[in-house]
């Protein structure tokens, strides 16, 4: 009976291992996503910002 019951025991651990895991892996796959979304928003800002800083082209009055 005592070698069923580490067995369990092992059997549990094992479990919350894969848990761990599992949940950290989804946590790098939630991480990747973000630093994406933070690159993209980077872009456009300083895309937006380049643009607001050129000054707007002038048109020559006869």
């Amino acid at each position: 009976m005592q070698f069923t019951s580490a067995a369990a025991a092992s059997g549990e651990k094992n479990r919350r291992i894969a848990r761990v895991l599992h949940e950290q892996d989804l946590l790098a796959r939630k991480l990747e996503h973000v630093r994406i979304e933070k690159q993209t928003f980077e872009r456009v800002l300083t895309t937006r910002l380049t643009a607001a800083e050129k000054p707007a082209p002038q048109e020559d009055d006869p």
